[in-house]
């Protein structure tokens, strides 16, 4: 897999990423431990990778990757957002990456 481009991210949506960990941090305390544990963001200034290479967000157990255009959208709610990065951490958890199908 090729390295992906990040995107970095506008004052905006920098704030809303805050929110978004600080949200995590105070009322999912396991998730956010889980992100900054099992996620490689070493290098990265968030613990994210923002980037175009993904419709809204996905992981390939090593990367949470999201999409600032549409993970920052005027419809996504904070909740919307804790929803999808928690789904992300929970691929990992649960080792959902290599889907094969049957």
């Amino acid at each position: 897999m090729e390295p992906m481009t990040s995107i970095k991210l506008t004052p905006t949506q920098a704030s809303e990423w805050d929110k978004v960990v600080s949200a995590l941090t105070f009322h999912c305390p396991a998730f956010s431990h889980l992100m900054h544990s099992l996620l490689d963001h070493e290098g990265q200034e968030h613990v994210a990778l923002f980037t175009d290479a993904v419709g809204m967000a996905a992981t390939d157990a090593k990367t949470l990757m999201i999409n600032p255009a549409s993970f920052f959208s005027k419809e996504m709610t904070l909740a919307n957002r804790l929803f999808v990065s928690s789904h992300e951490i929970l691929h990992v958890v649960f080792e959902h990456i290599d889907r094969k199908s049957t």
